[in-house]
């Protein structure tokens, strides 16, 4: 399963992040997508005071806003999805504003 990232997005490779390395986007609207198999997902972001909204849709509906915004860095930050029917789902995060950046650590992909 593999992402597809378009916008201003960046690879960090470093301590904090799952497997350290993680994506980040520092320009509205950059996109990250990813197609699945299966009834939900986990993702893992990170929170700190200079992130801003995550937008979320599956299947092209705005599902959820994560707002990833804290005082402090909060690595392996997680959000859990709602159930949907199993299947196959296509999963977009969208930098929705408020902040400077958002992130992409790692996506679980729920049976």
């Amino acid at each position: 399963v593999a992402w597809i990232y378009s916008g201003g997005w960046t690879t960090y490779a470093g301590a904090g992040p799952l497997n350290n390395t993680s994506h980040y986007a520092n320009v509205i609207d950059s996109e990250a997508e990813i197609t699945f198999s299966g009834s939900g997902f986990s993702l893992t972001y990170v929170k700190a005071n200079n992130r801003g909204w995550i937008d979320i849709y599956v299947d092209g509906t705005f599902t959820s806003r994560i707002n990833a915004y804290n005082s402090t860095v909060v690595w392996r930050a997680t959000w859990t999805s709602p159930m949907f029917t199993p299947g196959v789902h296509t999963v977009r995060l969208v930098h929705g504003g408020s902040g400077t950046y958002i992130d992409v650590d790692a996506i679980n992909i729920l049976p």
